[in-house]
């Protein structure tokens, strides 16, 4: 298996969080992010299944999603630090550019199936079934008068 190559060990101290100086420099220290994840894929190992390789196995790499708390370890930063920079009027517009870039990245990997609806919506902080604008139960609308008339009848019959 290839050594996997981490992000983590970037920052250089510990104790008090790297400030940034600017929402320019944080945004170039980001955008180095992103190009890591794009160079640094995940390696998924996949057995082959037929032909003259057939029991071997290869590393096939795949798409590392891009996302807030790996921004956070990348620049150095805790995720309160960056709900700081968010609430701030100077780098406010900056975390809203990269929160944006961040889902864009990972809805897109979603639609082409690079990413798991489940874990992106995990990750994002959303619940498969728990919207309110999903209806709870199912709704049919009937049209015809006599089917509405024999459900209505069959219902009653069933609860009853």
């Amino acid at each position: 298996m290839a050594a996997r190559k981490t992000c983590y060990a970037s920052r250089g101290k510990d104790g008090q969080e790297i400030r940034y100086e600017s929402p320019g420099c944080f945004l170039a220290q980001a955008y180095k992010y992103f190009d890591w994840c794009d160079s640094n894929p995940w390696h998924k190992t996949e057995l082959i299944r037929s032909g003259t390789r057939a029991g071997e196995t290869i590393e096939i790499p795949m798409s590392r999603p891009y996302t807030i708390e790996g921004l956070c370890v990348f620049c150095g930063i805790s995720t309160k630090t960056f709900a700081g920079y968010e609430a701030s009027t100077t780098f406010g517009p900056a975390t809203e550019h990269l929160r944006m870039a961040i889902r864009q990245h990972q809805s897109e990997g979603e639609c082409v199936g690079v990413y798991s609806t489940a874990a992106i919506s995990r990750i994002s902080g959303l619940r498969a079934g728990n919207t309110e604008s999903e209806p709870q139960g199912l709704v049919i609308n009937v049209v015809s008068p006599e089917t509405k008339e024999r459900l209505e009848e069959l219902k009653k019959s069933l609860s009853g």
